[in-house]
């Protein structure tokens, strides 16, 4: 609806660097074919705004006074990107991509009987992780061999970030069904990360809404289309 997802404190722009954080942000992203919900504790970014590209299209000319387009954002050089803590909560609560599921040769423990690696569980398109099904904990915990267990795709990780300051770690462990042992979802250690990206500026025209409350702030929701009072 082109409202914000969520919000990155602090921010600022010095000679052309951005920066901002560190805050708590929810992030989806694309993993394998599924979108994930990852909850980002202490996240923090630094890139750089480039010039005007004025793709896919010229900004709006009818901007705010003051306001400033920023055209592009590179964070994928050194000391650049996105740093923060993800919390095993919502890697709990994610269902492990079909990819590393779904029988072939990217499916974790491989098919034959002597690969002695852990396999997982498709939960299904568009369901939850339920009693029967695995999570990208699980396969960040029990790590995951392909092609037959020749290949290592993921290494065994336990999460590196206590919930309290200066706290302990809860280790984890796999249980039956190859899914991590205790209640994980109510778990909010973490696993430190460091992602880059780069992005470009998109303006939204014309945003579908069934309420105002679905709007910017000064629009309100006519005819099915946010528009300004």
């Amino acid at each position: 609806m082109g409202l914000p997802t969520g919000q990155l404190h602090n921010g600022k722009i010095v000679n052309h660097v951005i920066t901002a954080g560190p805050s708590s942000v929810s992030l989806t992203l694309n993993l394998g074919g599924t979108p994930a919900n990852l909850q980002m504790n202490n996240a923090a970014i630094s890139g750089t705004v480039g010039s005007a590209t004025s793709t896919p299209a010229a900004p709006p000319t009818d901007l705010e006074s003051g306001l400033m387009v920023l055209e592009t954002i590179v964070a994928n050089g050194n000391n650049q990107g996105l740093c923060g803590d993800i919390t095993v909560s919502s890697l709990a609560q994610i269902p492990a991509p079909s990819v590393l599921t779904v029988g072939g040769s990217t499916a974790c423990g491989g098919t034959t009987a002597s690969c002695n690696a852990p396999q997982y569980t498709y939960c299904g398109v568009g369901m939850p992780v339920g009693p029967g099904c695995n999570s990208l904990l699980d396969v960040l915990v029990g790590g995951c061999k392909v092609v037959d267990c020749i290949v290592a795709a993921v290494n065994p990780t336990q999460p590196d970030v206590s919930a309290t300051a200066g706290g302990t770690v809860t280790p984890l462990a796999l249980g039956p069904g190859n899914k991590v042992k205790g209640s994980p979802t109510t778990d909010n250690d973490a696993y430190s990360a460091y992602l880059q990206f780069a992005t470009t500026r998109e303006h939204f025209t014309g945003e579908s809404c069934t309420a105002a409350t679905q709007c910017q702030t000064g629009q309100t929701c006519t005819a099915a289309v946010c528009t300004p009072q």
